[in-house]
């Protein structure tokens, strides 16, 4: 019995040391002819916004999948491949997008994996500029024999779309609670604003305090999904410039609203959301988004 139950040991041991050949990862999916309907389906149209937020959602990873089907046609050498594949992608993310364009959520979503597909193909295209930038084993992942350089233009303006359809989606919830929850607002206890010949505000349940939580809202939704600082800086100053323009405008045809206990209202309530732009470190380094409100800040310094 003991030479056998040693023998089997010694296999044992022996099959314990086989040890798993290295893997090389080329970073490339292979997407073959025809499968083009299923990708976008999985990847674009059949996305909800519970897939694309919450913990564990990769931002750009998306993009990231696409870019790796692109280097394997590339890989191939097959340039109707590559042509098939891009029109594809972006067909699908124009449908989905205007589908979709009043959901912020999957727009967010839909602009950062653009603008990440964008970079990729800027990247990784193989060019001297952006190649000589990359390290050794990063130049592994260009594109070795197709020059994709129409295609980003694409893709640039179909960010600009998303971006400008966020902008849109974000006046629009804006609009209803500006002009009671900042012009009609009184948000300093004590102080009537009621005079001669004013006309009684409507209270319809606004105040500064909604219009600043909007604002976080979609500052958090930009920098969930890892939208560049300089982008989100300039998407709080157009709603900043919207704001500016509503309230000047309303401003200047309403009799009731001016005089200098309202002025002073106006301010306060101004003072808030300017506040919360500087909490936010969106003032810093010169950037001028505070800038954006500086004309319904001088009207409302004249009416004091």
């Amino acid at each position: 019995g003991n030479p056998v139950s040693e023998k089997k040991l010694t296999r044992q041991e022996s099959l314990s040391t086989i040890r798993q050949r290295k893997q090389e990862f080329r970073g490339m999916f292979a997407c073959k002819k025809g499968d083009d309907s299923k990708l976008v389906k999985r990847l674009i149209t059949q996305l909800k916004t519970e897939h694309v937020t919450g913990p564990g959602c990769m931002t750009g990873l998306t993009a990231h999948i696409m870019f790796m089907c692109v280097r394997y046609a590339d890989h191939c050498n097959d340039e109707g491949r590559i042509q098939e594949l891009l029109t594809a992608i972006i067909s699908g993310i124009t449908s989905v997008t205007r589908k979709q364009s009043r959901d912020a959520v999957i727009s967010t979503f839909w602009l950062t994996n653009c603008l990440t597909l964008l970079h990729d193909l800027t990247q990784f295209s193989g060019e001297e500029l952006y190649h000589n930038r990359l390290t050794p084993g990063m130049r592994e992942f260009a594109l070795k024999n197709y020059d994709l350089s129409d295609y980003r233009p694409l893709l640039s303006d179909q960010c600009i779309n998303i971006y400008h359809t966020i902008v849109k989606t974000a006046q629009d919830e804006l609009q209803p609670m500006l002009i009671p929850g900042m012009l009609e607002h009184d948000s300093i206890p004590g102080m009537n604003t009621s005079f001669s010949g004013g006309r009684k505000h409507a209270d319809k349940g606004y105040d500064t305090g909604m219009i600043v939580n909007r604002l976080q809202f979609y500052l958090q939704l930009l920098n969930s999904q890892s939208i560049s600082i300089n982008i989100v800086r300039q998407f709080i100053g157009q709603l900043l410039y919207f704001i500016n323009a509503t309230l000047l405008n309303n401003l200047i045809l309403r009799k009731d609203l001016c005089h200098w206990s309202k002025g002073i209202q106006i301010r306060y309530n101004l003072s808030q959301v300017e506040q919360w732009v500087r909490e936010q470190g969106l003032d810093l380094d010169d950037s001028g988004v505070l800038t954006a409100l500086s004309e319904i800040r001088q009207a409302s310094q004249l009416l004091q």
